[in-house]
């Protein structure tokens, strides 16, 4: 997958369940995830206008947490 994962919540939740019927379902083994980056923070912002720096660190999080065995 890749993305700059500025998708809203619902619909990275609906990927994210996806994601764990595959893994569950042994469709797939792993999950690599490419989030595209030039800098961090405010100069991130300013490159990729419409990027919330804080929400897309929320957005990794949450893929870490909810898709464990599938992300690491």
């Amino acid at each position: 997958m890749v993305s700059n994962l500025m998708m809203p919540t619902h619909r990275l939740e609906k990927y994210i369940e996806s994601f764990k019927k595959l893994a569950s379902a042994k469709k797939i083994k792993r999950l690599d995830l490419l989030v595209s980056l030039d800098c961090f923070g405010p100069q991130q912002e300013y490159v990729r206008y419409g990027l919330e720096f804080d929400r897309l660190i929320k957005n990794i999080d949450k893929i870490l947490l909810l898709l464990p065995k599938v992300t690491n």
